[in-house]
């Protein structure tokens, strides 16, 4: 069972979102300043057999050069580009669009009719990494924040008024702008009456939707004669195929905070007080910011944030915190071994978490904690 815890410059910012834009698509840009790299790539895409974005294998990084002078002003997207490697002559605006084309695909093969594809990271963070950054990679777009939805058919981006300009100037044609005015969940059930017929099987992922929104998802589709599909295990989208440029996850050094308030003995003191008044066997810190705080931890796995990618599972007589341990730094590995704090493998999560709910009753914030582990704690 669970209980719900209580809870740059504009030049600069201009070719930082150039430069991000590049970073998701995969590419490193160089002028080209030979004639001879243009040599082999004379003929029209209409001569080759195949898709050479589509089908091209998955490249760590894909070079790719251009004649046009590159500034914050370009219109990137549009700018020609040679990829030797790849063997043609292409634009970011098109390796994009293969990405659409094979998430269709794989919609198409798990018997699905439309994806849901939120700005979020497994642990529902506000400021996702890049390795998370599917929806931007997808949709051209680089806002913080959207939701992008997509069918056969159509697709759309739902974003707040803080990127209306933006979205329309990233966005291409194909990809309508919903200006959000209420919900976003009031917009994807709108957009699926508008776009789906009745019947239709919507996919999201499990793991980038807390366990409130996913349940509320869940019920309006069912109410509008639509079927929710939580894609996950063998059903899960093939992000290798479809983003087979991904960044990988950051792997920050973990260091221990300088002055913090409490000391971590302190925290977890306070922490199991609470769990004894709520007759709990644990409490379960998915969030961040949380898990930083708890242990006096911090890292830069997100840009801006002084965070790093762990979880952390308080128990009455012990505590784990799942996360590679080569990551800390000696005197970080040293203070929260002193508090108690065993590391644990981050790979070991899923089983840890369902044991701990056989053991009795398991603390989590809905609201902050992915519906995929949330399901693993019975209600």
């Amino acid at each position: 069972m669970y209980f719900t815890v209580p809870s740059c410059k504009r030049r600069l910012a201009l070719a930082a979102v150039l430069l991000s834009a590049l970073v998701l698509a995969g590419c490193a840009v160089a002028p080209n300043t030979g004639s001879g790299s243009r040599s082999g790539h004379s003929g029209s895409s209409s001569t080759q057999t195949r898709d050479p974005l589509l089908d091209a294998p998955h490249h760590s990084e894909t070079t790719c050069t251009t004649d046009r002078p590159v500034t914050v002003l370009s219109r990137m997207s549009e700018t020609p580009l040679v990829c030797d490697d790849l063997g043609v002559t292409t634009t970011l605006s098109k390796m994009r669009d293969a990405g659409l084309a094979k998430l269709r695909a794989a919609m198409e093969n798990l018997g699905i009719d439309a994806v849901i594809i939120p700005t979020a990271d497994p642990h529902l963070s506000e400021y996702v990494p890049a390795h998370w950054s599917l929806r931007a990679a997808l949709s051209g777009f680089t806002g913080s924040a959207g939701m992008l939805l997509v069918s056969a058919e159509d697709a759309a981006l739902i974003a707040d008024s803080r990127y209306w300009e933006q979205a329309e100037k990233q966005l291409p044609a194909e990809i309508a702008l919903i200006r959000l005015t209420g919900s976003f969940l009031d917009h994807v059930t709108a957009w699926c009456e508008e776009n789906l017929p009745q019947g239709s099987i919507v996919g999201y992922d499990p793991e980038l939707m807390s366990l409130n929104l996913a349940e509320k998802l869940r019920s309006l589709l069912e109410d509008l004669g639509f079927e929710a599909d939580a894609l996950a295990g063998e059903r899960s989208l093939p992000l290798a195929d479809i983003w087979p440029d991904r960044p990988p996850l950051s792997m920050s050094p973990i260091r221990l905070m300088k002055r913090p308030g409490r000391s971590i003995v302190e925290k977890l003191e306070a922490v199991r007080s609470m769990m004894a008044d709520k007759g709990a066997q644990s409490v379960f810190f998915s969030a961040l910011d949380d898990v930083a705080w708890m242990t006096n931890l911090r890292g830069s796995d997100v840009p801006c944030n002084p965070v790093f990618l762990a979880y952390l599972l308080v128990e009455r007589d012990s505590a784990e915190l799942f996360v590679d341990a080569e990551r800390l730094s000696a005197e970080a590995a040293r203070a929260i071994a002193d508090a108690g704090i065993a590391t644990v493998s981050p790979s070991t999560l899923h089983e840890a978490l369902a044991a701990a709910a056989l053991r009795g009753q398991v603390m989590l914030d809905p609201d902050h904690t992915n519906s995929l582990l949330a399901a693993l704690v019975p209600p």
